[in-house]
């Protein structure tokens, strides 16, 4: 995967991590620490109103703020800017499968 630099950093999208989700503030911060990835996208909640509210008290512009991780895949897979991504859960909450199509 490529990734393209925002004034010098990664672009980065992060599935999971919402309000409450204590790792995913911990991710967020960990990001930051070297000033390498700047946080543009992301889906951060099950509940996709609750993870769309959340985005914007992170940096997230509204149109890059998906109700789930498929929508955050298609929305992002035809942006000319790529991401990274990580996902970051809390630990009761069980992880899609991932399929390939």
């Amino acid at each position: 995967m490529t990734s393209t630099r925002i004034n010098g950093r990664l672009r980065l999208a992060m599935v999971g991590g919402g309000e409450g989700a204590y790792i995913g503030g911990i991710h967020r911060y960990a990001s930051r620490l070297d000033d390498q990835y700047e946080l543009v996208a992301g889906a951060f909640d099950i509940a996709a109103e609750k993870g769309r509210a959340f985005a914007g008290s992170v940096g997230v512009a509204s149109d890059r703020a998906y109700g789930s991780y498929l929508e955050l895949i298609e929305g992002e897979r035809t942006r000319a800017d790529k991401q990274t991504s990580f996902q970051s859960v809390r630990q009761t909450t069980r992880i899609f499968r991932s399929q390939r199509h």
